[in-house]
């Protein structure tokens, strides 16, 4: 699935709050990745084709080629729909909170 750039970069605009410096060579040059890429569950040494597929939208340096990942569900680039899991996993609690 082929991303909507302006879609993509106006959610980034909206949402990252933080310096946008690479966290790897400290420039800000990044690109879109152009493909809706997806990550399976890691199980061991055959690649199965069931289960859950989670979609990301990438952006990449394009200087150093560091690899940031974005869930293309809760970002809104993929129809909530079309996956039943977008907000499913295990909460990361600050140490503070317990």
């Amino acid at each position: 699935m082929k991303v909507d750039y302006v879609k993509v970069a106006d959610w980034i605009r909206e949402n990252w709050k933080a310096s946008m410096k690479c966290p790897v060579c400290e420039t800000n040059d990044w690109r879109i990745g152009e493909d809706v890429v997806e990550i399976r569950p890691f199980i061991g040494h055959s690649v199965e084709t069931v289960g859950n597929v989670y979609p990301f939208v990438q952006l990449f340096c394009s200087k150093c080629g560091y690899v940031i990942f974005f869930n293309a569900v809760i970002s809104g680039i993929v129809d909530p729909k079309s996956f039943i899991k977008a907000g499913s996993g295990a909460p990361l609690k600050n140490k503070k909170e317990g």
